[in-house]
């Protein structure tokens, strides 16, 4: 690997954007001040960046690398005791038409685009390349970071990347991952065409997240997350329900009607769809009842099918496939 495909130039201080960094020994450096912003692991492509993370954002941190760290290392495991090559010419390129998981997305002309991405660079926010890597393999993108805080998680998703790509290893050089808060990201401004998240941006501090993606998208970008979004009386309920069961569910906060509206007055909505209305209600009273959760969404399934076949659940649905373009001029971040 040569030292080229290492360094990046839109790899930038947490702290400082704008600062110029240098690529020496195994880290990158900030020549105006002398500090060692991050150090590299070459043999699993992933960057430890330092002191990116302000205070008002270390306990949320912590809380999410610890839970993720566990549940990764207990998944690498089994891979490595199990090793298996995976064939990506062999998995759907158009996913988000249907997942058998909570997360059912109607997708849309606008985002179908997204499948055209030749040339483009991607950030992927969370997820561990759940679905992303299929916009390298698919869309061609010229280059894809990956960004999230628990390390393991990460080790986890390259692993999974050389099962994808052990034929293909080119395609692995067109692959980063940053071990950084998604509020705190270490690029430049304007340094993505397309920043894409699943599942991730409600464990986030927000509106914090949404102006650090608009920062590092480039003016016209778009953003696509597919998120878990509640209205305010069943965020209500759910808030209670956790109180009742002394449940501490850590930073999982899913996203409310209003963080849509502010999102709307800073930047352009192309998209938003929902889902499943009816369902994750009756999956969560079934586990309630110490019932199988999974059968009492089938329950209900004809009912979320008939509510998007009225129309009924578009606006008000459980899941969301939201896509945000930014504004070409908007106020961004600097130093």
């Amino acid at each position: 690997m040569t030292k080229e495909m290492i360094f990046q130039p839109h790899w930038a201080d947490p702290a400082d954007p704008s600062a110029p960094l240098i690529l020496e020994y195994d880290g990158l450096k900030n020549p105006n001040t002398g500090n060692m912003r991050a150090r590299l692991f070459r043999n699993s492509h992933r960057i430890e960046w330092f002191e990116g993370v302000p205070s008002e954002l270390s306990e949320r941190v912590a809380i999410e690398r610890n839970k993720y760290d566990n549940w990764a290392n207990d998944k690498r495991e089994k891979i490595a005791n199990d090793w298996k090559p995976l064939d990506p010419s062999g998995r759907s390129q158009n996913w988000w038409k249907g997942s058998p998981s909570d997360m059912v997305v109607l997708a849309a002309e606008d985002v179908e685009q997204l499948s055209q991405l030749k040339g483009n660079r991607i950030l992927d926010i969370g997820g561990s390349l759940l679905d992303s890597w299929r916009f390298l393999w698919f869309g061609g993108a010229e280059y894809m970071d990956q960004i999230e805080v628990p390390p393991s998680s990460q080790e986890l998703a390259y692993l999974k990347a050389l099962r994808l790509f052990e034929k293909q290893p080119e395609v692995l050089e067109r692959l980063w991952f940053h071990t950084a808060p998604a509020e705190r990201m270490p690029f430049k401004n304007a340094s993505f065409d397309v920043i894409f998240s699943r599942s991730t941006i409600h464990h986030c501090k927000r509106p914090e997240v949404f102006e650090e993606m608009l920062r590092v998208l480039k003016p016209g970008g778009i953003f696509w997350i597919l998120e878990p979004r509640l209205s305010s009386g069943m965020y209500g309920l759910m808030k209670f329900a956790r109180w009742a069961r002394r449940a501490d569910r850590g930073t999982d906060d899913p996203l409310r009607d209003f963080e849509l509206e502010h999102l709307g007055q800073i930047a352009e909505i192309v998209r938003l769809d929902s889902s499943l209305l009816i369902s994750p209600f009756f999956s969560f009273l079934f586990n309630q009842m110490g019932l199988d959760p999974q059968k009492g969404k089938r329950v209900a399934l004809p009912i979320d099918n008939a509510l998007e076949k009225w129309g009924l659940g578009k606006n008000k649905g459980r899941h969301i496939s939201l896509v945000v373009r930014k504004p070409v001029k908007l106020h961004e971040r600097q130093a």
